[in-house]
């Protein structure tokens, strides 16, 4: 049984010193997707991943950070799509949680980074935070894409539009805490859709929640999977990695 983590952000500070060992214990984890935030963690993503042959990266600029996004950002991106490493443009996306940046920046920065992602044919890696509404009015408008929704929180409004464009759904720690809405909700997603995720080194599952997250705690989102859904192991292992596969097959 193998599965995939298909958002994780290993060049974090905090595996500096210790990434050797996270990578030693991937266990049934086979290939781990990084996620970058800004230009310089693109650059240490992309470093990373040429330095273990499991990990791959998408080159993206959160929207924690639109407010210092520079035009010339976008060549840089556009040059990273050329990396035999790399399988997209992420995380991108809406984040108004914090809203360290202004709606109509996050806005403009998300449409365009999708246009870029369509134009070149690359998967996305989207992030939505208390944003729902805005993030489904722009990705109605993009047609040709295809995409992740990270950290899949629930939201059925968020689902039909999904499922209606084929994008793949991020599953991860959150599906076992106790009164979250993507554990009220997961029997809607169908595995089809369905792939798995991290975050690492946020958002740890239950029973590790005050730990660091790393990849090899998937299994505890894989085994809560299994109680909510009532499928087996190796049936979401395998659909899930599958489903991954996709990801890197038309990188």
């Amino acid at each position: 049984m193998k599965i995939i983590d298909t958002h994780a952000h290993l060049q974090s500070e905090e595996f500096n010193a210790i990434l050797d060992d996270v990578i030693n214990r991937l266990g049934i984890v086979e290939k781990v997707f990084l996620a970058t935030s800004y230009v310089n963690d693109i650059k240490k993503a992309c470093e990373i991943t040429h330095k273990y042959d499991n990990l791959y990266f998408f080159a993206g600029i959160h929207p924690h950070y639109a407010n210092e996004f520079k035009i010339g950002d976008l060549d840089i991106i556009e040059n990273y799509l050329k990396d035999e490493k790399c399988i997209g443009i992420g995380e991108i996306g809406l984040d108004y949680f914090y809203n360290y940046a202004p709606k109509d920046t996050q806005k403009t920065l998300f449409s365009n980074l999708l246009d870029l992602a369509i134009y070149h044919n690359k998967w996305v890696s989207i992030h939505i935070r208390d944003a729902t509404k805005d993030a489904i009015d722009i990705l109605s408008t993009k047609n040709n894409l295809k995409a992740i929704i990270h950290c899949f929180n629930g939201d059925l409004d968020l689902l039909k539009l999904a499922l209606d464009k084929n994008y793949l759904l991020g599953i991860g720690g959150i599906v076992t805490f106790k009164n979250s809405l993507i554990r009220q909700n997961i029997t809607n997603v169908p595995l089809k859709n369905m792939v798995l995720e991290t975050d690492a080194p946020y958002l740890a599952p239950v029973p590790k929640r005050s730990k660091t997250n790393e990849p090899s705690f998937l299994q505890y989102t894989l085994n809560a999977l299994c109680s909510l859904v009532g499928a087996q192991a190796e049936e979401i292992a395998q659909i899930t990695y599958s489903n991954s596969l996709r990801v890197l097959n038309d990188k």
